[in-house]
């Protein structure tokens, strides 16, 4: 919190893993099993290590109580979830989950809060908190390194007592780069693409299955299932990548277009 209160730290965000059996349509492929779903947190906690009998008390200090917003996700139940998250797995923000968009993503355009993620460089600095990146996930299996940053007021009363401001103070946005994973307008397209990765995937497990006449230890087809898998997801990432970042200058193209016919 300060320099003088070095037992004393804030704490922010954080991931929730929630298991889930699938709920897709009888017939199609992937029906059986289960699934994961992620929960990414924008929680602020104070963690005082400084109190009575040295005993660590939290305290959360956003959401401030009364802001209609939930105090845990802990218990939130699985057969609670949208059904597209049910069907499809991957990650959501929790505090839009609660205010019941059903794809549990902050609208990119509209930055209000900080979305949840993991691994944000935080800092207590001039009476605030200034938090910078960190990552989170946009749906299956689909990682975004974040690149925002935020400002959160801090204040701390004669008697110790910490409380923070209601609002966050956006003062760099995400690039292009980081939202264009948030856009939903493609969903259709990625479940098919989804489907013929995995076919890839196994079309290529063969091919490692029946390298070397069956000779592979166990340890080393399990490595080389996990090689290939990795090198898969990441050509995948790498195309869905360049195919975003393509439409989205032909989007910029076609507006400046528009805007010098007008003119």
């Amino acid at each position: 919190v300060s320099s003088k209160s070095p037992g004393r730290r804030i704490v922010f965000g954080g991931v929730t893993d929630l298991k889930v059996q699938k709920d897709i349509a009888a017939g199609k492929r992937g029906a059986a099993g289960s699934t994961e779903v992620a929960l990414f947190h924008q929680d602020v906690f104070l963690l005082d290590c400084d109190g009575p009998g040295g005993s660590p008390i939290w305290t959360r200090l956003w959401p401030p109580p009364g802001a209609g917003l939930p105090s845990s996700f802990c218990s939130l139940k699985p057969s609670a979830l949208p059904k597209e998250l049910r069907e499809r797995g991957g990650g959501c923000d929790a505090i839009v989950l609660a205010g019941g968009t059903s794809a549990g993503q902050l609208d990119p355009s509209k930055p209000g809060l900080p979305r949840g993620r993991i691994a944000a460089g935080c800092a207590v600095v001039a009476g605030a908190l200034w938090l910078f990146g960190g990552a989170c996930e946009a749906g299956p299996r689909q990682e975004v390194t974040l690149d925002d940053l935020w400002k959160l007021e801090l204040s701390e009363e004669q008697d110790g007592t910490v409380t923070c401001s209601e609002d966050w103070e956006c003062i760099l946005p995400l690039s292009d780069r980081a939202t264009m994973w948030f856009d939903d307008s493609e969903s259709e397209d990625e479940e098919e693409e989804e489907e013929d990765e995995e076919a890839e995937l196994q079309d290529k497990l063969m091919k490692v299955d029946n390298r070397g006449n069956g000779v592979l230890s166990k340890n080393q087809q399990k490595a080389e299932n996990k090689k290939v898998r990795m090198e898969l997801k990441r050509d995948r990432q790498m195309e869905k990548c360049e195919e975003k970042l393509s439409k989205r200058e032909m989007k910029k193209d076609n507006q400046r277009a528009q805007a010098l016919k007008k003119d």
